[in-house]
């Protein structure tokens, strides 16, 4: 097989002397050696008068070699370009499967989360009713004597106390999730009444507490929240200044 680092070989010449000879630098005949070279270049021509290469015969293999060798060339970089939009496309392929699966997991988990939710709510607890006192010994915390939002307060946290003292997870499952443990939380360890009212009555519904307790807590909630009404009438003696006529100062001559 005659190639043209042979020819380069077989003149005998240091690379050099042959670039000098063919009118090019180094590195481009070096190129030129090392990559079989492109037929069609017109720095060929030059390097093979440099190596003396007179044979019409090696000219003929020489340049048949190169063109196969540009076509084989060409085919295998158009199988790595093909080889390589394919790798790409599987790539895509699976990171597009991959985050089907992830947002598929994704709903899946979301539906477990709120079927699981749904069935905490629909839960009923057994109701666990406060035991009456004794005949003359009523101890259950009466709201309408609180005078002030703290005494109001404890209050709650006493009737707690006396309706069993379940846990606030308990209560907040009790009254169906209408607030949570955390809300029932602050609301005892705060020293102002609830905000508002329905949070009041979930607190009594969740101690299983009857109408009449209801309405109780209700009436002593509204105490502290309701604003009294402003009156705009006068006073009977505002009135009686304002309406009361100057008198004449009589004075002597």
């Amino acid at each position: 097989m005659v190639t043209l680092a042979g020819i380069a070989h077989d003149a005998n010449r240091p690379l050099p002397q042959l670039a000098l000879q063919a009118n090019c630098s180094e590195d481009d005949l070096h190129r030129l050696i090392s990559v079989m070279g492109d037929p069609d270049t017109p720095l060929l021509p030059r390097f093979l008068i440099a190596c003396g290469v007179q044979s019409r015969e090696k000219l003929d293999a020489l340049y048949a070699q190169l063109l196969e060798f540009r076509e084989y060339e060409s085919t295998w970089r158009d199988f790595n370009e093909r080889l390589r939009r394919l790798r790409l496309e599987e790539n895509r392929a699976k990171a597009r499967e991959r985050e089907r699966e992830a947002q598929a997991r994704e709903r899946e988990l979301q539906a477990q989360m709120a079927a699981r939710t749904e069935a905490m709510r629909r839960i009923q607890p057994t109701p666990r009713i406060a035991i009456e006192d004794a005949p003359g010994h009523n101890s259950k915390p009466d709201p309408l004597k609180a005078k002030t939002e703290a005494e109001f307060v404890d209050a709650m946290r006493r009737y707690r106390v006396w309706a069993r003292n379940p846990s606030l997870r308990d209560m907040a499952q009790a009254c169906g999730w209408q607030v949570s443990h955390t809300t029932f939380r602050n609301m005892l360890k705060a020293s102002t009444v609830p905000k508002r009212l329905d949070m009041v009555d979930a607190f009594v519904t969740a101690l299983n507490g009857t109408p009449d307790d209801r309405r109780q807590w209700a009436s002593a909630w509204r105490h502290f929240t309701v604003p009294a009404p402003q009156s705009t009438a006068l006073s009977e003696s505002e009135h009686t200044a304002g309406n009361e006529k100057p008198r004449l100062r009589l004075t002597g001559t």
